[in-house]
């Protein structure tokens, strides 16, 4: 069966004034995407597609550079559009608000989109990746929230505590078709 390799990218640093989506790696994140991609490897992607933000980029490209893949970008699969507004809260504020887009996924709670806008535009983009690389196992870098909210439209889960359980850089593995949590 195929798999999707859904990654959630490494570690950040927020800098005042920046659009999350421009945030650069730490260097314990790039640190980690080394070691990362060789428990990515036994799953041997035959491609690594990211998220057009930064920090998306640069764990996709750490990682393909690691195990010799290539790597490409795609529109639609980045995070839920939130602009700034992500680093002027607290992080208890900010998990709070992330809580608010899962528990209201209709309604436009936090940033300038739904949960149900982001997880429409981030399945159609993965559908898309998906029918643009036919065969072998994908792999996705892309961000936490769009993640959770994908995986709790295919699966039986507690949405809030998967997306409080996702690592930087974290692995979740669906299969292809029905993206169904592998266990």
């Amino acid at each position: 069966m195929r798999r999707l390799l859904l990654i959630r990218h490494a570690q950040t640093r927020p800098v005042a004034g920046l659009r999350p989506a421009d945030f650069t790696l730490t260097e314990e994140g790039r640190r980690r995407c080394k070691s990362f991609a060789q428990e990515l490897a036994p799953w041997k992607p035959s491609v690594i597609v990211t998220s057009e933000e930064t920090k998306a980029r640069e764990t996709g490209e750490i990682i393909g550079q690691t195990l010799d893949l290539p790597v490409e970008s795609f529109p639609g699969l980045e995070e839920h559009h939130r602009g700034i507004v992500e680093q002027l809260a607290s992080p208890a504020a900010f998990q709070i608000s992330i809580e608010r887009i899962f528990h209201k996924p209709d309604r436009m709670v936090y940033g300038e989109e739904s949960g149900t806008d982001a997880l429409n535009r981030f399945s159609a983009a993965v559908e898309t990746v998906l029918v643009a690389h036919p065969s072998g196992n994908v792999a996705v870098v892309t961000h936490g929230t769009v993640m959770a909210l994908f995986a709790a439209a295919y699966n039986a889960i507690d949405v809030k505590a998967f997306w409080r359980g996702l690592a930087m850089p974290g692995l979740v593995v669906v299969s292809v078709p029905g993206f169904r949590i592998y266990p």
